[in-house]
């Protein structure tokens, strides 16, 4: 069997079905038809009397092996910005510490890269629905007309005068993205172990059995004088044959299914016992390094424009290179394919490794880091009525940040803390607005399909605190969303 056809019976592997009686071949079905339907029903029928068996071998073996990853009640768990869903679609876009109602829209229509199947690239335009005055303008007014002149301010604010175009690009090869198309070539020999280990005598004794079978048809049609070619699909009842003759057709035909489906069994047993797959599900899981250009384009009322490039890194505990690289070297041994000491030895590394947070991956927690420079415009108002005079310079700053999160629970949708941490500082010789910092610890409790945060937030000058549902004192301010009524 070659590497491209064992890659393609693992993906055709059937599901699960409750147990049925053993059927035999039909008069009104041909050879194909026959062997096709007692095939299928077959494999469904033996896959459910293994299915507990499998089970109860994977608990045990995981009993075993709880050396490669974090246990019980600290199990990770999804967080802050896995950006593969991002590259996906239009929708709600909401970081740790973010305003959860700003809508992004997929512009990667206008993208011409995007004729590839990579899709590492994502063009967005993200809008804030709510723009507000800027707020170093609002405090120049005098107090006792502050509220009113914010007021009339805002209304001279377009729908979309707070609006961002970013384009982001994803590295993918060995070490970074998601792609599995890349880790292929590392993966097929896994499977191929697995098949070979599951097949050792099966395959050939299946296969050799219909084709005995087709010969068989082949010789009988020739013996009664009728054209052999495509006989196979044609009805046995249409094929002129004697009943004697269209009984050991038939039964030759239902037997060659039958002896198929052992053999496709045992190889979905094998995949289920030694957990091969998983390693599959550790692509979804590799690290991300992405570079984003974006402008923001905004009403001068809202504030200066603004131009950055940013860099970020995010990775999570469990995923493939830390696999391979680790624990996992045997399975980069290309012996693996012959299903012997080293395949044995691969899936014992891999099942060692992802413990019991096999069926967790998705919701691990992830570490992410971040370093832009961004451009700020400078930016002039003139008030002359009420005496203010405000002129922003333009400003070079260099921000940093790192954001956490993960689960509460070791479980998919459960309810997640994520903290984040940003520096920002410019790089010029301005003096009256020379560094921010920035703290967020959010607390996500998920009621349904609804997500409703609650975050504490802290800035070292309270004009950086950004839009608040509370605020507690000069530096700390608390926002959330209230389940909807």
């Amino acid at each position: 069997m070659t590497r491209a056809k064992a890659w393609r019976v693992v993906l055709a592997l059937p599901f699960v079905a409750p147990a049925i009686a053993q059927e035999t071949c039909q008069g009104n079905e041909s050879f194909n038809q026959c062997y096709e339907r007692i095939y299928t029903a077959a494999s469904a029928n033996n896959g459910a009397k293994v299915k507990e068996e499998t089970q109860t071998e994977q608990k045990l073996e995981l009993a075993k092996a709880q050396t490669g990853a974090d246990t019980a009640g600290t199990a990770t768990a999804s967080t802050l910005t896995d950006l593969a869903p991002l590259f996906k679609a239009m929708g709600l876009l909401s970081n740790a510490g973010e305003n959860d109602g700003t809508l992004a829209f997929d512009l990667n229509f206008l993208l011409p890269v995007q004729d590839n199947a990579d899709k590492n690239a994502q063009l967005k335009l993200v809008a804030n629905p709510a723009p507000e005055p800027l707020t170093q303008l609002v405090d120049a007014f005098p107090e006792n007309v502050r509220a009113a002149r914010k007021d009339a301010l805002q209304k001279n604010i377009r729908t979309f005068g707070d609006t961002r175009i970013a384009f982001t690009y994803s590295l993918v090869n060995r070490r970074f993205g998601r792609d599995m198309r890349v880790h292929r070539a590392t993966l097929e020999p896994l499977y191929q172990g697995a098949i070979a280990r599951a097949t050792r005598a099966e395959a050939s004794a299946a296969q050799g059995k219909k084709d005995l079978a087709l010969q068989t048809l082949t010789q009988e049609m020739l013996r009664a004088g009728k054209p052999a070619a495509g006989a196979d699909d044609k009805p046995f009842d249409s094929l002129g044959l004697s009943d004697v003759q269209k009984a050991g057709l038939m039964a030759a035909a239902a037997e060659a299914a039958r002896a198929n489906a052992v053999t496709t069994v045992a190889i979905r047993n094998e995949l289920n016992r030694s957990r091969i797959a998983r390693a599959a599900d550790l692509v979804s899981q590799q690290p991300q390094l992405l570079f984003t250009l974006s402008h923001d384009l905004r009403d001068e009322i809202v504030g200066p424009e603004k131009t950055s490039a940013t860099l970020t890194w995010e990775v999570s505990k469990t995923n493939l290179t830390s696999f391979l690289r680790g624990a996992g070297k045997s399975c980069t041994d290309s012996a693996v394919a012959q299903g012997e000491a080293e395949y044995v030895a691969c899936a014992s590394a891999l099942a060692s490794y992802l413990g019991d947070e096999a069926e967790n991956l998705q919701s691990q927690g992830r570490l992410k880091l971040s370093a832009s420079y961004q451009r700020v415009r400078a930016l002039s108002y003139s008030y002359p009525d009420d005496g203010v005079t405000l002129d922003l310079p333009e400003t070079d700053r260099i921000e940093v940040a790192v954001g956490y999160g993960r689960p509460l629970k070791g479980v998919r949708n459960a309810d997640r803390i994520d903290f984040e941490l940003a520096y920002d500082s410019n790089i010029d010789n301005d003096t009256s607005n020379k560094e921010r910092v920035k703290a967020s610890l959010t607390y996500t409790r998920r009621v349904g399909d609804v997500d409703m945060p609650f975050s504490l937030v802290y800035a070292n000058k309270n004009e950086f605190l950004g839009a608040l549902d509370h605020q507690i004192s000069m530096h700390f301010g608390v926002k959330f969303k209230s389940p909807m009524p």
